[in-house]
């Protein structure tokens, strides 16, 4: 990026107008619409626009908001720069920024803190998961320094903004609103995002002797030895969500799960469940781990090896701050034995900077479910395709237990939308979507399925 120095002197020396207290709102009477902003990289570089809130809906229902043009041939880490946040340190009241964004892709946001001078320790970037609505963002600088004092005098001076961190092949315009300090975070005067669920994860609906449970209210579990290992990096707290018990694990990069004593044998399940909900990570990895019949776990005296296969699941495209059900079919755990699984391995981006609920996990034999509906499914599913993988065409079904409004949405992993398949009122009953590829590359994509206050999301594989 260009060293870019503005010149405002309207703040004095050692004045935090960038506070805990003082968002920069671009209101007439709040902070940032008189500020100097230097659009930067980005081609032209047409000026910063102070407008009219264009969805005063949802999150933000703020006056004013900033509009950034990001023009097709500008640099990737285009973007805009002040020092109308005046001078500060970091200290423990003020290591979270929050930004409230309003953009029509997925990609990368980024925020970066530097010195009168220029002195900084590089951008944070965290893609938003929602597109065309407001969505509240959070960046942790809990791991950042302050700048050295010689020369820098120790402080922060400039605020930098990376509105779409992206290559692009067209113009994206992207609003920004109500960055501030700490964990309040006002949503622009409309509320902020949640920090927590308010409701239960969705009730399991496979009958009990189909599955094989480590924790969940709805089944007996197995005997667990420990939720966090010792060498998790990530802090566990026993919490409970709207009458139901969930795990919530605090600053995580990364979390173990043993069954080390009692391995499960899951070689006549079909799948792995959990259930997960978080209002700030981008990124979400699982790991299962079979010690193997001769393996075994090194600490009890066997080789330590087992089969070892990681599978990762990118949170771009389904919503955050909603309970978000995964299904993993074990056939994607490629080559992993499942006679002896002994750990499992969560993790999330950013590291040491999400805040994760888990519940229902559990593995579960999908071939033994009744599909012959005779009533009114008494529970709110969607199906794994079939045929999966598939080319060009698959189906897939997904029960209603209530009438109401839904959406059958396919995105790709870059989170972009490639077709709506179901968008409409739907009376209560069981329904089949047919999904035509034609004109699509091979790969993995997701597909949501969203009613009411219930989402559930799954992959599919199209190979051609």
């Amino acid at each position: 990026m260009k060293n870019i120095i503005t010149t405002l002197t309207i703040l004095a020396v050692s004045t935090a107008v960038f506070a805990q207290n003082n968002p920069v709102d671009f209101e007439a009477d709040g902070n940032g619409a008189d500020w100097s902003w230097v659009v930067f990289e980005n081609t032209d570089n047409p000026a910063l626009e102070i407008i009219d809130n264009p969805d005063a809906t949802g999150a933000n229902t703020s006056a004013k908001v900033a509009k950034f043009t990001a023009r097709a041939d500008g640099a990737t880490f285009a973007g805009f720069t002040t020092d109308g946040i005046g001078t500060f340190k970091l200290d423990e009241t003020n290591r979270t920024i929050k930004i409230m964004v309003w953009k029509s892709v997925i990609s990368d946001v980024g925020i970066k803190l530097e010195g009168a001078n220029g002195w900084s320790e590089g951008e944070i970037k965290i893609a938003n998961s929602l597109t065309d609505q407001w969505e509240e963002l959070t960046f942790d600088f809990s791991a950042r320094n302050n700048p050295p004092e010689a020369g820098e005098n120790g402080e922060f001076a400039k605020l930098t903004i990376f509105p779409d961190f992206n290559e692009r092949g067209q113009e994206n315009v992207i609003y920004v609103d109500y960055v501030i300090f700490g964990e309040g975070g006002q949503g622009g005067g409309g509320g902020g995002g949640a920090i927590e669920p308010t409701v239960a994860a969705p009730t399991p609906t496979q009958d009990a002797e189909n599955v094989i449970s480590l924790f969940s209210d709805a089944y007996d579990d197995v005997t667990v030895d420990t939720y966090l290992t010792g060498w998790s990096d990530a802090s566990l707290a026993d919490v409970t969500v709207d009458g139901n018990a969930a795990k919530k694990y605090s600053n995580l990069s990364f979390a173990g799960i043993e069954t080390v004593a009692n391995t499960v044998d899951a070689s006549g399940m079909t799948h792995f469940r959990l259930d997960v909900w978080s209002a700030d990570f981008t990124e979400f990895k699982v790991k299962l781990v079979d010690f193997g019949s001769t393996g075994g776990y090194s600490g009890d005296g066997g080789d330590g090896e087992g089969d070892d296969t990681e599978f990762e699941l990118i949170f771009s495209t389904p919503a955050l701050e909603e309970w978000v059900s995964y299904d993993l079919p074990l056939s994607d755990f490629t080559g992993m034995a499942t006679a002896n699984i002994a750990q499992y391995i969560i993790s999330a981006a950013p590291a040491q900077a999400s805040t994760v609920f888990v519940d229902n996990i559990y593995f579960y034999d999908a071939n033994s479910v009744n599909n012959e509906l005779t009533e009114l499914p008494n529970g709110f599913t969607l199906e794994q395709n079939y045929p999966n993988p598939f080319n060009p065409t698959t189906n897939i079904a997904f029960n209603l237990p209530v009438s109401g409004d839904v959406s059958l949405e396919v995105f790709n992993l870059q989170g972009q939308k490639v077709m709506t398949l179901v968008n409409g009122f739907k009376a209560a009953g069981a329904y089949t979507a047919a999904f035509d590829a034609t004109n699509l590359a091979s790969g993995v994509y997701v597909y949501r399925l969203v009613a009411g206050s219930n989402i559930q999301v799954k992959k599919m594989l199209l190979i051609k």
